[in-house]
């Protein structure tokens, strides 16, 4: 039984995973990008051509905002937008070649961070968190939000 609000399956998750992104954050400054652009790498990275709309909802902006990160990541060199054959309305967005040595050094950094978040649990209780989540996310993630594999 949680011994307050702060102790439920939710609001542990929640702390912890914003933990994580500002030990991630932190050592990731030499990288010289934002969470919201490395975030987008990583899901790109997953489904390279995704609609710009999908991105928005995974990494949970609105379009707007989305726009002007993916203009300023276009300018940088980072991706390509082009026009969704099936949807003249939707933009699908694209990694550059550019990408592929950051993208080491961004999942070093997260294997370092999920590191040291395991430092404490024995293999077995790993293996079952891991699991729990997987499960929670299949239920929580609506369908539409889910990119493809």
């Amino acid at each position: 039984m949680p011994k307050s609000s702060t102790d439920t399956l939710g609001f542990v998750i929640h702390d912890v995973a914003r933990m994580l992104r500002w030990e991630f954050d932190r050592r990731a400054q030499c990288v010289n990008m934002t969470r919201s652009q490395w975030s987008v790498l990583a899901l790109l990275l997953r489904e390279d051509g995704a609609q710009q709309k999908e991105l928005a909802a995974m990494i949970d902006v609105t379009a707007i905002t989305m726009t002007g990160l993916l203009d300023r990541m276009e300018r940088d060199g980072w991706v390509v937008r082009k026009k969704d054959p099936e949807d003249r309305r939707a933009k699908r967005v694209f990694l550059t070649e550019k990408v592929q040595p950051v993208m080491v050094e961004i999942k070093a950094i997260a294997k370092q961070v999920r590191d040291l978040l395991w430092l404490a649990c024995q293999r077995p209780s790993r293996i079952n968190f891991s699991n729990l989540c997987c499960v929670c996310a299949k239920i929580c993630v609506p369908k539409r939000l889910v990119l493809k594999k």
